[in-house]
């Protein structure tokens, strides 16, 4: 075989070897991307679910509803923490709303839903705003 047939196979095959990692690459970087955007998304509707049941719950049972879903959100928020930069407000926000002390929920100056579905409210609008 010539030196030159040689270089062209070398070339066809150092060709084909770049366009395949070249593909691949592309094709993890757009399924973590998809991945990020469906994991978001189910976030943002398990928050408005959670909103429309404090919405139709009597404020008297909203303590007791807050501690029976607070540890469904605390894994939801685990499933989609790295996928936020801002990590330092997702944080905080975590704490705000899958921390909250009965005496906070039970503030006698406002009733207990409104307590609760601001803070809802309040997580919404950061998830919303970060895409």
């Amino acid at each position: 075989m010539s030196d030159a047939i040689l270089l062209d196979l070398l070339k066809i095959a150092g060709g084909g070897l770049v366009g395949s990692f070249a593909g691949s690459f592309l094709a993890y970087r757009f399924t973590l991307c998809r991945d990020r955007e469906n994991r978001q998304r189910n976030f943002r509707g398990f928050l408005e679910e959670w909103r429309a049941i404090v919405e139709q719950t009597n404020t008297d049972d909203i303590p007791g509803h807050y501690f029976e879903h607070v540890r469904l959100f605390r894994r939801e928020a685990e499933r989609v923490r790295g996928d936020f930069k801002d990590q330092s407000t997702f944080s905080d926000l975590v704490r705000a709303l899958g921390h909250m002390a009965p005496q906070t929920i039970r503030n006698s100056q406002r009733p207990s839903r409104d307590i609760l579905a601001e803070s809802i409210d309040a997580f919404l609008a950061f998830v919303r705003n970060s895409r």
